[in-house]
């Protein structure tokens, strides 16, 4: 009984060490999205939990030897099969555990299970150790406490099943410590067995606490934490309201961050850095930052920046109008360009409003679609800047398709320097074929009236190039001359309008960024002085330099405030835009072709301008923008999400069988190895039995007998002995005359009468035997009985079977 109690004290030590280890590993899985079932998660527990029990509680066995020196060949006949070496295959695991940023685009099966597979071996292993001792499980238990507490002061989400896991350790332990304590106080030896009754109740109470409702955040202190937000909320949006009610303006957004006017004065001394979420943002991330088109200005006075009506076509949407002249300038490519470089990219987000009250409509350039997730009042879509009839708070979200245009292709920037060549007065061929080829293959129909679909698009393209010749070329009278003098400098040995804006582009990148640049002296030009005296200042006065320097030399600009989305802060609820991502940029005309932005200021200048994956030139894809690769000749249902779907599909698939086949061939070597084991199992009883005299033979073969009755149905009870047993079976079984009871006698005169065994009775002893063996093998399957003959083979020292 005692021997029993200790057994399972140690059973009990075991499963500690399981359930931690399962906790580990599936916080681990959760956390670094490995996305491993926790099916698989308690199997890799289970398995190598019982491996460490048997290992630790065989010391005496030749089984751990066996399966110790099973390993190297299993593990060399793995990596044979899948061809791979074991060297590279480590390297690869590793290279793939540092690169994987927990995206799908770089999630794999194969690393993920190997990796989740060895944490759960390591930490079985370390965790099996330390729980042997009482103190050590004291201090894990604390330990356990504490990083609960710490994962909830900084909301680190914690799965129920790593909750419940934690809060039944710590009841063991301390039922555990309580009882040692009681038993010291008391004088008695500890009772350290009686954690095992105790379980049931441990257990009970974590189903409990675990099973109460709950969110799925973190629990310690969420309830003030979340008084405490939605307080801070109302007062974010209270301020937000103030902030529009005593503003000068009429609500359109601008730079500065405390406030909206209806114009964006440059004369700020300082920029605030406000933290406030301004939009959430919803999709998946770009391949370039995104940049949200909020206030658009045409007019500089030399000290802000204003918005005139007569830079847009008075009935069309200048967002689509845009939109269009980019199509129509991608026309008049070779259709070649689209199948070896990447133009476009499709994408669509949904945007969200919070802490803001604005008229301002937000939007990528390039967008061609916009639906309101929420009933609104349509925005004014005829300027640029578009606009609500009123400001609008955070009851706004919409949704919005666009694309984003690869500003870092070589062939995209030929296509702006080609610009200069192209003029709406020649009247130009219209390739009306590749306009369709482009609307079908890469654009969607949004619209029946879409402007390249109707008759007049190119006058209309025409009559808009003129008005922003014409609007988003001037200049102050009064602009210092050095203005003027310096952009003719930078630019004179430029050939083309593009080059010409990257060298100012590339000329301001010299000056130093700063959010607090200082007032502009009465009676200063804000270019000049920060050009020439200042020199230091944020992005209003890149952005604003770079349009009037452009402007000096005949390119049309217009200058930018809204987002910049870098996607470096995300939730749950999707990418954050603070008040603080407030950012201005400048955009240049391109006839033919439209607007195109740029990036002068220094700090964003690189995150503007990312360079994008190459597209695949051996793909067999016609690929029109680079954006939508369409198989040749292929149906127009196998969209390139339905293409990507099924690569990764198959990859799973791929990932499944090799997994499949690994778990098979572990299979095939234990299998294997537990085959050799019983082999020599029978060599060492077969010796052992070949070795003895007549009376150890006797005895070997007579305990053998005494099984085979006990699976007969035939038991020898604690309380009975082998005379009851000889009166039980009679002569039921009779094999050449001989029936148990004769057998029966020569093993009783042996043990009792100590009268050695001689030849004839051992002859008789085996022939029971033998004719028992052949009875049993008539009425009972093969592996049943290999089954029972392993069974004793491995008990054969500890069986307690005659009384």
């Amino acid at each position: 009984m005692l021997l029993n109690k200790e057994k399972g004290y140690k059973i009990y030590l075991s499963f500690l060490q399981t359930v931690l280890t399962l906790a580990l590993i599936w916080w681990v899985n959760e956390y670094f999205m490995l996305k491993v079932p926790i099916v698989v998660c308690i199997f890799f527990c289970l398995a190598f939990a019982v491996l460490i029990y048997f290992f630790d509680n065989s010391k005496n066995s030749g089984v751990r030897f066996v399966v110790l020196l099973s390993l190297p060949p299993s593990l060399g006949l793995v990596f044979l099969i899948f061809r791979t070496n074991p060297f590279l295959w480590v390297k690869s695991i590793a290279s793939w555990c540092i690169k994987y940023d927990r995206t799908d685009e770089l999630y794999e099966l194969m690393p993920a299970y190997t990796v989740l597979a060895v944490i759960s071996c390591l930490a079985s292993i370390l965790l099996y150790l330390s729980v042997k001792k009482l103190l050590i499980r004291m201090i894990l238990a604390a330990a356990v406490l504490v990083v609960f507490i710490i994962f909830g002061a900084l909301e680190i989400n914690l799965d129920k099943v790593v909750v419940g896991i934690g809060i039944f350790y710590i009841l063991c332990c301390l039922i555990e410590m309580s009882g040692f304590l009681y038993s010291k106080k008391a004088g008695k030896d500890d009772k350290k067995e009686s954690i095992l009754y105790l379980l049931p109740v441990c257990l009970l109470l974590t189903i409990i606490s675990v099973g109460l409702p709950s969110r799925p955040e973190p629990i310690q202190w969420k309830s003030v934490k979340n008084i405490y937000y939605a307080v801070r909320d109302k007062i974010d949006k209270l301020i937000t309201e103030w902030e529009f009610f005593t503003g000068k303006g009429d609500g359109i957004f601008s730079i500065s961050l405390s406030g909206y006017s209806e114009e964006s004065s440059l004369d700020n001394e300082d920029l605030a850095g406000d933290k406030k979420i301004a939009l959430i943002i919803k999709g998946r991330k770009g391949l370039s930052p995104l940049y949200l088109t909020g206030s658009v200005s045409d007019t500089y006075t030399g000290y802000s920046w204003e918005k005139s009506d007569e830079g847009y076509l008075a009935d069309e949407e200048e967002y689509q109008i845009d939109y269009a002249e980019l199509v129509y300038g991608l026309s008049r490519l070779e259709s070649r360009v689209f199948d070896e470089y990447r133009f476009l990219e499709k994408a669509s987000i949904n945007i969200y409003y919070k802490n803001i009250r604005t008229k301002t409509f937000f939007y990528p350039s390039k967008s061609y679609w916009f639906e309101f997730l929420e009933p609104v009042r349509e925005p004014d879509t005829k300027k640029a800047g578009i606009t609500f009839p009123k400001a609008m708070g955070d009851k706004v979200a919409y949704s919005v398709s666009y694309y984003e245009m690869n500003l870092r292709e070589a062939q995209f920037q030929e296509m702006l320097r080609s610009a200069d060549s192209f003029s709406y007065e020649k009247n130009e061929d219209i390739n009306f074929e590749q306009i369709e080829l482009l609307e079908r293959k890469l654009y969607l129909w949004d619209k029946d009236d879409f402007l390249l679909n109707r008759n007049n698009f190119y006058e209309l393209l025409k009559k808009r190039s003129d008005i922003i010749r014409k609007i988003y070329t001037q200049l102050p009278e009064n602009l210092p001359e050095r203005v003027r003098e310096l952009a003719r400098e930078i630019t004179g040995d430029k050939g083309s309008n593009y080059d010409k804006l990257k060298a100012i582009e590339v000329y301001l990148l010299k000056y130093p960024y700063s959010y607090t640049p200082g007032k502009v002296p009465e009676g200063y030009d804000f270019v000049d002085y920060f050009l020439f005296e200042n020199k230091k200042g944020y992005c209003t006065s890149f952005a604003t330099s770079m349009a009037v320097l452009a402007r000096c030399v005949g390119i049309p600009t217009r200058y930018v405030e809204g987002f910049l989305v870098d996607y470096s802060e995300k939730t749950d609820g999707g990418f954050l835009v603070r008040n603080s991502n407030a950012h201005a940029w400048v955009e240049a005309y391109f006839e033919g072709v439209g607007w195109i932005p740029f990036e002068p200021t220094p700090n964003f200048h690189e995150l503007r301008y990312t360079v994008w994956p190459s597209a695949s030139k051996e793909t067999g894809m016609e690929n029109y923008g680079n954006n939508i690769m369409v198989p040749k000749e292929q149906s127009s249902d196998q969209t390139p999400e339905k293409t990507v779907e099924k690569l990764k599909n198959n990859e799973n698939s791929a990932d499944v069988l090799v997994w499949v086949l690994f778990a098979a061939g572990i299979v095939l070597i234990l299998f294997g190895a537990i085959t050799c084991y019983y082999l020599l199992l029978r060599y060492r009883y077969r010796k052992e039995y070949i070795e003895a005299d007549y009376s150890r033979k006797m005895y070997m073969i007579f305990v053998r007998i005494l099984l085979m009755l006990k699976y007969e149905g035939f038991t020898l009870g604690k309380q009975e002995t082998l005379l009851m047993l000889s009166n039980k079976v009679k002569d039921r079984l009779r094999f050449n005359n001989i029936i148990f009871s004769d057998v029966a006698d020569i093993y009783m005169a042996y043990r009792y009468g100590e009268i050695p065994v001689s030849k004839e009775a051992l002859k008789a002893v085996e022939t029971f035997y033998k004719g028992l063996s052949e009875y049993r093998k008539s009425k009972s399957k093969k592996f049943k009985l290999l089954l029972e003959d392993f069974i004793f083979l491995i008990r054969k020292n500890s069986l307690d079977i005659i009384t």
